[in-house]
């Protein structure tokens, strides 16, 4: 019984609850500065992303193409970056709008 705890975990380690907790606040600035370059209009948007962002009123039609306009945005981020981006930032009525697209229900049989 001894034994198990002098070996018990303390529950407070200065060290390593100081870097965890500079390490959560490190994040949510980088967070914070990923969001508001977002919003923030004086950001430079690159155009393709404003035509693809333009396309949007067009989703509402069977014959748009959503999946393609997507993957053409990841091409196009790549090209840019380097990267290839695994997130997709839409707007509330975009999602409405894709949640019931009939190219992408067709993708989840």
């Amino acid at each position: 019984m001894q034994e198990d705890v002098l070996n018990a975990e303390k529950p407070i380690d200065a060290q390593i609850d100081s870097t965890a907790i500079l390490t959560e606040k490190n994040m949510i600035a980088n967070e914070h500065r990923i969001m508001d370059a977002i919003v923030n209009n004086s950001v430079s948007i690159p155009e393709e992303t404003l035509l693809l962002a333009r396309q949007r009123d067009n989703y509402a039609s069977a014959s748009s193409d959503p999946i393609k306009d997507i993957s053409v945005g990841r091409q196009l981020a790549y090209k840019k970056s380097g990267k290839m981006p695994n997130k997709l930032l839409i707007s509330i009525d975009v999602l409405f709008i894709l949640t019931n697209h009939p190219k992408i229900i067709a993708r989840f049989p």
